[in-house]
């Protein structure tokens, strides 16, 4: 079966991004594949989750249903958006860490290819591959393994602790304005705060995951203190994909020129792990 949409584009000619990562699933994927594959936005961030199949219930006696997969959503260009899985399914399908995702140009290599409507390259084998590859953090693999242990271990402890230091920390800054730094001082603040608050965490493990629980303070102070949409302003001025698609977005004035730009960005950001994930 094929789904088309019924209407005109309201906004033709407008440039448009597309912002994918590991949580993007299901209906999100087939919009930015149809988008991708149509040459309507430029797709940002990692390879997408790569849920792509269709389950149908099929009632049984005593009450028992059957869960069958019965449909696998396409692409107009006829890209599966299912990620491989069971028998004959790669390592890489199967035990991929929840952030994971394409790093590299190098990793389409071994993946299917497909045409947009332009000719442009695009990649299928599960998930949507995006036109610019942007990690969504900037974060060392040690600072991650660090960050998330400090998470296992103390959980709502953690949790609990950083609330309590974002309270009084606002309460003894009271002109504290939006965008302002996270300091060595504040950290160092901060980790006595959660010491007198029971977690016990090893300094050294502390400030290897500095990076990650400075966005944390970071975050917890602006929801304190302006609310959702002041915690999210703050996470969007530090996240790189949005930073990515902003600046792309400012300077283009048709998709296609934002094609153009986002190999520029690619090569001028190659540095920092920015890659073209579809190759031209």
């Amino acid at each position: 079966q094929q789904l088309v949409a019924q209407d005109e584009d309201e906004f033709p000619g407008m440039p448009l991004v597309v912002l994918t990562g590991r949580g993007t699933a299901s209906a999100s994927e087939i919009v930015a594949g149809a988008l991708q594959d149509h040459d309507r936005a430029l797709v940002v961030g990692v390879t997408s989750y790569g849920k792509g199949s269709v389950q149908t219930l099929f009632p049984l006696a005593d009450d028992n249903y059957l869960k069958l997969t019965t449909a696998r959503w396409y692409t107009p260009s006829g890209r599966s958006i299912q990620k491989p899985y069971g028998i004959g399914a790669t390592a890489e399908s199967e035990a991929a860490a929840p952030d994971a995702g394409l790093t590299s140009a190098d990793s389409t290599k071994d993946k299917p290819k497909y045409k947009t409507d332009s000719g442009r390259t695009v990649y299928g084998g599960g998930g949507i591959i995006p036109d610019l590859v942007v990690s969504p953090d900037t974060l060392t693999a040690e600072e991650r393994a660090f960050y998330q242990e400090i998470v296992s271990k103390y959980g709502q402890q953690f949790t609990t602790g950083r609330l309590a230091f974002a309270v009084d920390y606002i309460r003894r800054n009271p002109s504290l304005e939006r965008g302002f730094a996270v300091t060595p001082q504040m950290l160092a603040e901060y980790y006595d705060a959660l010491q007198r608050a029971g977690v016990k965490v090893d300094r050294a493990m502390f400030d290897a995951a500095a990076g990650w629980i400075a966005d944390d303070i970071a975050y917890e102070i602006s929801y304190s203190k302006w609310g959702q949409a002041g915690a999210t302003q703050r996470a969007n001025s530090v996240d790189p994909q949005v930073i990515a698609a902003a600046s792309l977005l400012r300077q283009a004035s048709t998709p296609q020129s934002l094609f153009k730009l986002a190999t520029d960005y690619a090569a001028a950001h190659r540095a920092e792990g920015i890659t073209v994930g579809a190759a031209r």
